[in-house]
C-alpha cells in the first residue's frame, strides 16, 4: 500500500493500450474507431484527475480500462491510428465520452445518471442493440419484500418487509429513481445510478411488477446507460454499416469529431 506505479506513455500509445479492452480487438473496424475516439476524448478531458496522486487516470474502469499493448492487433491499432489527434466536441470543447456495455433499448440522460446534465448526453432511443446477441441483453431478477428489506437492513437502513416498490422513469423509459417502503410507511428511496446497483441489478433500463411475495424487475443491458453503448456500436457497424462518426453522432446528440 506504499508504493504507486505510474506509467508514463504518450496519447496514442495510451489508446492503443486501452480499445482492446474495452472492445474486443475482433469487432469491426468502426466500432473500433468509435471506442478510440470516446478512450482518446475521455483521457484528455480528464487530465490531472488524480494529480494528487501524480497521474491522470486509473488502468481500471474507474477510468478506463488499460492493459498496455499486448491484446492489441493490426485492427485495433488501426482504428487508432485512423483517429489520431481526433476528439469527440461539442460547441468546440471536449465532451465526456463516457460509454458502458450495452442499455437494453435506450440510453440515459447524463442529469439522470450523473451529477452534471451534459446537452450531448441526452437520452436517447436505440434500436440497435436489437440486431445482435449478447450476455444481459434481457434479464429478470426475483425479489421478495423480505429480500429487499434485508438488502436496505444490510446498508443499516431500519425498515421492514417491502410491501410497495414505486420507480419513477425517465422520457426515454429508464429507471431513474426507485422507492421501496414497508406496511408502516417507511420507504427508502434510491436515485440516478443507485436505482439500480443498490439493488445489483445490471442496468436502469428495466419495469416493475408484483408484489411483496415476489417483484420482478425485468429488463436488459449492462451499465450506467449514459453515452456510447458499445454493444450498439457494434451493430451499428456490423448490421447496419454505419461508420464511426455515424455512431458518435448517435450516441453524442449535437457532438461532432475533430
Amino acid at each position: 500500500g506504499n508504493i504507486t506505479v505510474v506509467n508514463y506513455v504518450g496519447l496514442e500509445d495510451y489508446v492503443k493500450g486501452v480499445v482492446p479492452y474495452e472492445m474486443s480487438a475482433s469487432w469491426p473496424l468502426e466500432a473500433l474507431k468509435a471506442q478510440a475516439l470516446c478512450a482518446r476524448t475521455y483521457v484528455a478531458s480528464n487530465k490531472n484527475m488524480y494529480s494528487k496522486y501524480c497521474f491522470d487516470v486509473t488502468n481500471d474502469t474507474y477510468s478506463q480500462v488499460y492493459r498496455g499493448t499486448s491484446g492489441a492487433n493490426s485492427t485495433t491499432d488501426a482504428a487508432v491510428d485512423a483517429t489520431a489527434g481526433r476528439f469527440v466536441r461539442y460547441q468546440g470543447a471536449l465532451c465526456s465520452t463516457f460509454f458502458f456495455s450495452s442499455d437494453g433499448g435506450s440510453t440515459e440522460s447524463s442529469g439522470n445518471v450523473f451529477t452534471t446534465a451534459y446537452p450531448y448526453l441526452a437520452g436517447v432511443i436505440d434500436p440497435f442493440e436489437a440486431a445482435v446477441d449478447f450476455k444481459y441483453k434481457s434479464w429478470t431478477y426475483t425479489f421478495t419484500g423480505d429480500q429487499l428489506s434485508a438488502k436496505l437492513q444490510a446498508k443499516g437502513y431500519s425498515i421492514g418487509t417491502i410491501t410497495k416498490v414505486t420507480p419513477t422513469y425517465s422520457s426515454t423509459g429508464n429507471c431513474i429513481r426507485i422507492s421501496l417502503s414497508d406496511s408502516a410507511g417507511t420507504a427508502v428511496t434510491y436515485s440516478k445510478t443507485s436505482a439500480y446497483n443498490s439493488l445489483g441489478l445490471p442496468s436502469c433500463h428495466y419495469k416493475v411488477s408484483g408484489d411483496s411475495s415476489g417483484f420482478v424487475f425485468s429488463g436488459g443491458g449492462w451499465g450506467h446507460n449514459c453515452g456510447l453503448s458499445q454493444w450498439g456500436a457494434y451493430s451499428m457497424a456490423k448490421v447496419y454499416g454505419y461508420s464511426y462518426d455515424d455512431i458518435i453522432r448517435f450516441y453524442f446528440t449535437g457532438a461532432y469529431i475533430a
